[in-house]
Order: C-alpha cells, then sequence, then structure tokens
C-alpha cells in the first residue's frame, strides 16, 4: 500500500464516520433528555428561529382555542338537547335531574 492509497483510506473512513456521527449524537441527545424536551417543549408558549435566509414562527394559542370550543359547545347544546334556540333556558331546566 502506498502513501496515497493510505491518505484515500483514512479519507474514506472519516468521511463514514462523519455521516454516522452526526445522526447518533442527535439521537443520543432525544433519548437522553426527551423528557425534559418534551416538558420544555409542552410549556413552550412562543418559539421564534432566525436563520441565515429563513425564519420560523410558532405560537401556542391555548386561551384563543378553549374560548372558540367553549362557543361552538354553547352554539350547539340548543341543537344537542333538541330544543329551539329562544327557550333553551327552559329547555336546560325541564332536562336537569335536580329538581328545585
Amino acid at each position: 500500500m502506498s502513501v496515497d492509497d493510505i491518505v484515500k483510506l483514512f479519507d474514506a473512513i472519516t468521511k463514514l464516520l462523519n455521516v454516522l456521527i452526526c445522526p447518533g449524537v442527535l439521537l443520543f441527545i432525544l433519548i437522553r433528555f426527551g423528557r425534559d424536551l418534551r416538558e420544555f417543549f409542552s410549556s413552550l408558549g412562543e418559539l421564534s428561529l432566525k436563520g441565515a435566509g429563513f425564519e420560523a414562527s410558532l405560537k401556542r394559542k391555548k386561551a384563543e382555542v378553549a374560548a372558540a370550543l367553549s362557543a361552538a359547545a354553547v352554539t350547539a347544546l340548543p341543537q344537542i338537547l333538541g330544543c329551539p334556540d329562544s327557550s333553551m333556558i327552559h329547555c336546560i331546566i325541564q332536562q336537569c335531574p335536580i329538581k328545585y
């Protein structure tokens, strides 16, 4: 084996290690710190990333989603109970299992 062959072999080995080490390190971090990362991202309200030529942002809108769901539930209540809209309160009181 000549010196040129050894250099080519060394170059091939380093390229192979480069390809294997980066995903390996990422996988190790995800496995080792997975629970902590999940907790961190679940409590995160807003995330902004800026890089060379791109920008990304994520915003969690819990309050708006909760308000929209409650408004949808209140709107759908008369149809669920089978009552016309005008007598919704009366219909709810009639169907209430607790009698006053």
